[in-house]
């Protein structure tokens, strides 16, 4: 159980890696999904790294969802977020454990 918990943490929103650390790695994986899914093509993503690409959670792995992971990555690459707590954790996470500095 702690291992799948664990793994559920790991992929928040834009992080398919699940390095828990959104990055523009994460984006480009976005798109080539995006792409090979417009060309017909199955893409190998896991269940949780599907979740983890739609960003927006609207049910479809697009453009946007790459973009938005991008906008986070270039926040917090700015330092105006100096922490980055992946949205889709959040609510997993002990209130005691949870901590975030935003600017």
């Amino acid at each position: 159980k702690n291992v799948d918990f664990l793994d559920e943490m790991a992929y928040g929103h834009g992080d398919v890696d699940g390095d828990a650390d959104v990055t523009v790695s994460d984006a480009v994986s976005i798109l080539s999904y995006y792409a090979a899914t417009a060309a017909g093509q199955s893409p190998s993503f896991t269940e949780l790294q599907k979740q983890a690409a739609d960003f927006n959670q609207d049910g479809m792995i697009a453009v946007e969802d790459a973009v938005k992971t991008l906008s986070l990555y270039a926040e917090h690459a700015a330092g105006i977020i100096d922490t980055v707590l992946l949205p889709a954790t959040i609510d997993k996470i002990p209130a005691s454990f949870r901590f975030m500095e935003v600017h």
